[in-house]
C-alpha cells in the first residue's frame, strides 16, 4: 500500500513506521507487512491520520480500577486471586480448571484472558482449530517504564502526548515508547 501509494520516506520512517511500532509494541521491521486496512482503519479511528481536530481523549478519574470496580461489583465475593490456572481440562457439563496447589473448580465456561501462546499451554485438549489459530498469533515479550520524567519528551511541550516514541539508531531496531504519566 504505502509503495503503491508512493508515500515519502519521511512520512514512512518518521512516522508511520515508528507510530505502528508504538502502538503495537511491533518490531518496526515487520510494520509495512501489517494489512493496510487494519492500520488505516485504527489511525482513522484514533485521530492519528489529522494534524487538526484531533480527538480529546478522556480519562476515568481514579483511573482503570474505579471501572474495573464497577465492572465485578455484582460478583466480587466470589473472585479468586492469587490461585493461577495452570489447566483447562473440558467436558460434556463445561470446564474444570485446575489451579496452582492442585484445587479443581468447575465452571459453564471459561475466558482465558492472557496471551495466545499461554492460553494453548493452558488448554489439557485443544482442538487442531485452537492450535491452529492459537499457534499463528505471534507473541513478544516488551519492556514498559512508566515514569514522570519530561526530560526525555520533545523538546517542544506542544509535542508532548500520551505516547511519545524515539527513534534510535537504524542498527537498534526499535523504537522506544515513552508514556509520561500526570504531565499533560
Amino acid at each position: 500500500f504505502v509503495a503503491e501509494r508512493r508515500y515519502s520516506g519521511e512520512l514512512v520512517d518518521h512516522y508511520l513506521v515508528p507510530m505502528c511500532a508504538a502502538v503495537w509494541s511491533a518490531d518496526p521491521r515487520f510494520v509495512l507487512d501489517m494489512p493496510a486496512r487494519t492500520l488505516l482503519r485504527f489511525f482513522e479511528r484514533h485521530g492519528l491520520l489529522s494534524v487538526y481536530n484531533r480527538p480529546e481523549w478522556r480519562v476515568v478519574r481514579g483511573g482503570s480500577a474505579r471501572y474495573v470496580e464497577a465492572l465485578v461489583r455484582p460478583f466480587h465475593d466470589r473472585i479468586r486471586t492469587g490461585c493461577p490456572a495452570v489447566r483447562v481440562a473440558r467436558d460434556g457439563r463445561g470446564a474444570t480448571v485446575t489451579v496452582r496447589g492442585g484445587d479443581t473448580l468447575r465452571f459453564d465456561r471459561v475466558i482465558l484472558a492472557c496471551h495466545s501462546d499461554q492460553a494453548l499451554a493452558l488448554l489439557a485438549d485443544p482442538s487442531e482449530t485452537e492450535r491452529e489459530v492459537l499457534g499463528a498469533i505471534a507473541y513478544q515479550e516488551n519492556e514498559a517504564i512508566l515514569h514522570t520524567d519530561a526530560s526525555v519528551l520533545p523538546r517542544r511541550r506542544r509535542a508532548w502526548s500520551s505516547w511519545n516514541y524515539h527513534l534510535p539508531d537504524k542498527e537498534r531496531g526499535r523504537a522506544t515508547v515513552t508514556y509520561c504519566m500526570n504531565l499533560l
